[in-house]
């Protein structure tokens, strides 16, 4: 499998008013987050840009993925083959027996 980057961009053209989208968005993405699909997810504070990393066999099935999602019809989408991605995972802490 390959790693790819999206960085996908609001269009000018659409309203600022997004919450429902967003919640609606979320749904998808922790779906495909439990899939393994989807690697990591973020969202700007501005809420007009979206930093994804997606595992898949090609770009054909990343753009097969992005059109699953509720708000890409609102986006504009760039995708890059990555050569590898790194992030810090986060520890459960284990409880103390003390």
């Amino acid at each position: 499998m390959k790693l790819f980057m999206v960085l996908a961009t609001l269009k000018p053209e659409v309203e600022k008013d997004l919450s429902k989208s967003i919640s609606i968005q979320k749904e998808k993405v922790q779906e495909l987050m439990h899939k393994g699909i989807l690697r990591s997810y973020s969202l700007s504070a501005d809420f007009e840009k979206v930093y994804m990393v997606l595992e898949a066999e090609s770009e054909v099935k990343v753009i097969q993925t992005l059109a699953e999602f509720p708000m890409i019809s609102l986006l504009k989408s760039e995708i890059t083959h990555l050569c590898f991605h790194r992030s810090h995972s986060a520890t459960l802490l284990q409880p103390s027996l003390n």
